[in-house]
Formats: structure tokens, sequence, C-alpha cells
């Protein structure tokens, strides 16, 4: 289970490294009405894989014993 959280928290920090770097772009090509999309994607990407979790522990009953 650690080795999962320290993948999952290693993965959330490079994540909102690329979304710092997009917005740090954004604000300084005075392109500030492109902000809102990025926004979505992070909402629209956290969406999704909160959903595709639940479907993959439902259906396919997740990972367990050795592939996990």
């Amino acid at each position: 289970m650690v080795p999962a959280l320290l993948i999952t928290l290693r993965e959330t920090l490079e994540a909102s490294l690329v979304v710092g770097i997009m917005l740090a772009f954004l604000t300084f090509t005075n392109n500030l009405r492109h902000k809102k999309y990025v926004w979505l994607g992070v909402a629209a990407g956290i969406a999704f894989s909160l959903v595709l979790a639940y479907v993959f522990n439902t259906v396919a009953g997740g990972f367990e014993g050795r592939s996990e």
C-alpha cells in the first residue's frame, strides 16, 4: 500500500508541475481567457480517473495478489 501511495504522490506532483507551467505560460503571454480551459481539463481528468477507478474495481475486481 505504501508504494502505491508514493507513486500516486509522485504523479500528482508531476501533474501539478505541468499545470503550473501551463498557467504560468498563459499568464506570461496574456492569454488569461484560456485558463478556464486548463482548469476544466484538470477537473475532467480527475472525474474520468475516479469513474475509471470505480469501474475497474467493480468490474475487474481491482488489483489483488500478484497483479498488485
